[in-house]
């Protein structure tokens, strides 16, 4: 399953430039956007979430489209966007403080349908599609403090590798796909937009049903040419 899902992201990266050169009716726009990110535990929910704090992100991308009928304003959109997501937190008990840190970097192909709606320089898109995650580097560092000495143990969430700091056999899926819609403004210009980013695979799959499943809710700003 790993491998069809690398295959389908290389295939698609070799298509992409291809399609964007097939059409000058469609629309293009760079991006930044900022991301609540939602990490949904099936077990110790609280535990995992002090563990691996996903809270938030930042990306940055690219994003353009193809008119697939001279007659209608339907586009398909497709692109390509590098995130950053990370998180701490900190617990305190009987004169032990834990710090937990994570940060996850990945690189998504975003694949939607839309409808362009225009009125003079004002434009409305609603979309709605599929988004493939590639999770290139990921780390969670606990550290420990007891009066004046403090412990620090750095994870590499993705290696599924024997090496030292290794999550190994625990380590976390690196290829996930998962739906995505949200609706973005034009004004002349200027974008801004909101979206909402649901993985269908799990992030992490832990034996005993243990997994877990992530969400990014954004809110993005651009510049479309």
């Amino acid at each position: 399953m790993k491998r069809f899902y690398a295959l389908l992201v290389l295939a698609l990266v070799a298509v992409a430039p291809k399609v964007m050169a097939g059409d000058d009716e469609g629309y293009h726009r760079t991006y930044a956007g900022y991301s609540e990110v939602v990490v949904d535990w099936s077990k110790a929910a609280d535990t995992n979430k002090s563990l691996y704090p996903f809270t938030q992100s930042f990306t940055l991308g690219h994003l353009g489209s193809t008119k697939l009928f001279s007659m209608l304003p339907l586009h398909i959109e497709y692109g390509i966007n590098a995130q950053y997501t990370f998180g701490d937190s900190t617990s305190s008990l009987l004169g032990i403080t834990n710090n937990y840190n994570a940060s996850m970097l990945a690189v998504n192909i975003p694949i939607h349908a839309s409808l362009k709606l225009s009125l003079g320089e004002i434009g409305i898109i609603p979309y709605a599609g599929i988004n493939l995650r590639g999770n290139i580097l990921g780390t969670q560092v606990t550290e420990l403090k007891v009066g004046n000495t403090v412990t620090t143990t750095e994870v590499r969430l993705f290696d599924d590798s024997d090496d030292k700091g290794a999550a190994g056999e625990d380590a976390w899926e690196r290829f996930q796909a998962g739906f995505s819609y949200g609706v973005s403004l034009y004004l002349g210009r200027l974008t801004v937009g909101v979206g909402v980013v649901s993985d269908l695979m799990p992030l992490v799959d832990y034996e005993d049903d243990n997994s877990a499943n992530i969400t990014f809710n954004t809110l993005y700003v651009g510049f479309a040419f």
